[in-house]
C-alpha cells in the first residue's frame, strides 16, 4: 500500500513539474531565511543564558531620585562595602569593569614577541563564584592568587599560540600606560602580565560585552580600575541565594536605610536581573525585527506552497470519486495526500539542511562594536524543529482536506 501511495504521489508531482519545483524552492528559501532570522532572535532572547547561574545573577545600580535617572555603572567600593554585611540574600558579590581594548606585546617564545590589541575585562577574585568560567587549561586558583594574572579565551589562545596548553606561563607586556595606571607607570607601559589560565570562550550573547569577543580577563591588575577606588567604570553583580529575588534584596537595602554616597550626594541602590538594562536600551527590538522579517519571508513561501498543494488536491475530485467507489475511505485518502506533501517537504528540507551546511560557518562577521557568529550545529537543530512543525501543519491540512472531500 505504501508503494502505491508513493507511485501516485510521484505521478502527480511529475504531472505539474514546473509548479512543484517552484513551490519546493520557494519553501526551501523561505525556511532557510526563517532559520537564520529566528536564530538571531533566539540569540538575543537567550542573552546571559551561557552563565550557569544566570537566573540568580542581579546587577546593582545607583538611582538618582532627584533627576529620576540611573547611573550607567557602579563604583568599585560598593561591592567592598556590601561584602562587610551579613547579607543572607546574597552568596557572592563581584565588580567587573567595562570592556576595553588594551595593547600588548605577547611572548610567543623567548626570542619572539608580537603586538596584539585585545578586548580586556578586569575582574575581581569573586568573579568565579558568580559566572563560573570553564577552564580548558591552567587553574582559576592560581590566577586569583597571582599579581597581574591573565585568563585568555580559548579562541585567542589557539590563534596566538596554536593551542591552549602552550599559552600557560607566557608573558604579555603592556605597550602603553592606561588611564587607570598609577603615576609610577611609564608612558610606554612595560608592565608584565602572566597567562595563568585559558577559559572557554564566553558566547557573544552576554551583557558583559554584548556581541563582542572577550579576548581576556585580568585578575589582581595593578594597572586596572579595581585598584583605583575613587573612580567609576564598573558593574556590580550579585549572586542571589536560592528563592531570593531582586525585590527581596532591595527590601533589605530599604530596611537598613542604605544609600551610597558619590560626589557628595547620596543615591539609592537598586537591584535588577542581569541584562535588564541591556533590554531597556533596545536590544530586544533587534530580536523583534529579525523575527518579524523571517516570519514574513516564511509566510510567502508557505502561502505559495500550500496554495498550489491544496489546489492540486481539489483538482483531483474525479480521481477521489473513483477511489471511493472501489471502497477507499477518508483515512486512505489522507495517507495518499500526506505522502505527496511529505515528499515535497522532504526535498525542501534536504535543500535547507544542505544550505546550512554550506553557509553556516561562512556567515560569521565582525565589525567595530558588533560581532555575530552562526554555528551550523545550532542552525541544524533549529531547522529540524521547524521542519517537524511544518510536517504537523501538513498533517492538519491534509486531514481537513480529506474530510472536506469526503
Amino acid at each position: 500500500m505504501i508503494f502505491h501511495y508513493l507511485k501516485i504521489a510521484f505521478r502527480n508531482l511529475c504531472k505539474h513539474k514546473t509548479q512543484n519545483i517552484i513551490s519546493i524552492i520557494g519553501l526551501a528559501v523561505g525556511l532557510l531565511c526563517f532559520c537564520v532570522c529566528i536564530y538571531c532572535s533566539r540569540f538575543v532572547e537567550s542573552t546571559d543564558h551561557c552563565f550557569a547561574n544566570h537566573d540568580r545573577i542581579a546587577e546593582l545600580n545607583l538611582y538618582d531620585g532627584k533627576a529620576d535617572r540611573y547611573f550607567s555603572g557602579s563604583p568599585v567600593p560598593l561591592a567592598e562595602e556590601l561584602r562587610t554585611w551579613a547579607l543572607g540574600e546574597t552568596e557572592a558579590i563581584s565588580s567587573v569593569t567595562y570592556p576595553r581594548e588594551r595593547p600588548y606585546y605577547v611572548e610567543l617564545s623567548p626570542e619572539k614577541t608580537l603586538p596584539y590589541e585585545l578586548e580586556t575585562i578586569e575582574i575581581d577574585t569573586c568573579y568565579n563564584k558568580i559566572f563560573t568560567p570553564e577552564m580548558v587549561a591552567g587553574h582559576w586558583k592560581m590566577a586569583s592568587q597571582s599579581l597581574n594574572s591573565v585568563i585568555l579565551s580559548q579562541s585567542m589562545a589557539i590563534k596566538i599560540f596554536g593551542n591552549a596548553e602552550s599559552a600557560i606561563g607566557k608573558h604579555m607586556t603592556l605597550m602603553r600606560r592606561l588611564n587607570t595606571s598609577p603615576e609610577s607607570t611609564p608612558k610606554t607601559g612595560g608592565i608584565v602580565y602572566t597567562i595563568q589560565a585559558v577559559m572557554k570562550d564566553i558566547p557573544l550573547n552576554n551583557s558583559l560585552d554584548f556581541m563582542q569577543n572577550i579576548d581576556m580577563l585580568t585578575v589582581n591588575d595593578s594597572e586596572g580600575l579595581l585598584q583605583r577606588y575613587n573612580m567609576t567604570g564598573a558593574n556590580t553583580y550579585v549572586l542571589l541565594s536560592p528563592q531570593t529575588t531582586c525585590t527581596d534584596l532591595e527590601k533589605q537595602f530599604s530596611k537598613r536605610d542604605y544609600t551610597y554616597t558619590l560626589y557628595g550626594e547620596a543615591y539609592t541602590v537598586t537591584a535588577s536581573s542581569m541584562g535588564a538594562r541591556l533590554k531597556k536600551q533596545g536590544v530586544s527590538y533587534l530580536g523583534l525585527v529579525t523575527g518579524t522579517v523571517g516570519t514574513l519571508i516564511l509566510l510567502v513561501g508557505l502561502i505559495n506552497f500550500f496554495h498550489f498543494l491544496i489546489g492540486s488536491f481539489f483538482n483531483r475530485t474525479k480521481e477521489y470519486s473513483i477511489m471511493k467507489m472501489i471502497g477507499c475511505n477518508w483515512k486512505q485518502l489522507f495517507c495518499l495526500l500526506f505522502t505527496q506533501s511529505l515528499i515535497v517537504i522532504s526535498i525542501s528540507s534536504i535543500l535547507v539542511l544542505s544550505g546550512i551546511e554550506l553557509l553556516g560557518n561562512h556567515m560569521n562577521f565582525s565589525l567595530p562594536g558588533f560581532a555575530m557568529a552562526f554555528t551550523s550545529e545550532t542552525l541544524l537543530i533549529h531547522a529540524l524543529q521547524y521542519i517537524v512543525l511544518l510536517i504537523i501543519l501538513c498533517v492538519l491540512i491534509c486531514l481537513s482536506v480529506s474530510i472536506r472531500i469526503r
